[in-house]
């Protein structure tokens, strides 16, 4: 079956690689790759809805969050320059500030 699209991507179900119609095929480093990938998942299966730090780290990485902890703004900031357009200033992903992230664009599942 067909997984989510948004904008130019979409992406198999489960979402495991992104693809887009004029970027071609999404590569990051293994080590990268489930982070990622669970981070874009979050994400669309939430759009328009902030998800936290917290959230976030607990979706993805299944680990304790501290105030300190930045590794879901550094993932979110890889996501970024894999898929804005513009990856200074992001569209697809909204900062909300002290709180976490959205997706601000709709996702069709087909």
């Amino acid at each position: 079956p067909q997984g989510p699209s948004f904008i130019q991507w979409t992406a198999p179900h489960p979402i495991a690689v992104l693809f887009s119609d004029n970027h071609g095929l999404l590569t990051w480093a293994p080590m990268l790759v489930l982070a990622l990938a669970g981070l874009s998942t979050a994400l669309v299966r939430h759009p328009g809805r902030v998800l936290t730090r917290e959230a976030i780290l607990d979706l993805v990485c299944d680990r304790d969050w501290s105030p300190s902890d930045r590794s879901a703004d550094v993932l979110v900031a890889k996501l970024r320059k894999k898929i804005e357009p513009d990856s200074e200033g992001p569209r697809l992903i909204e900062t909300v500030r002290s709180v976490g992230y959205k997706l601000t664009t709709r996702v069709q599942f087909e």
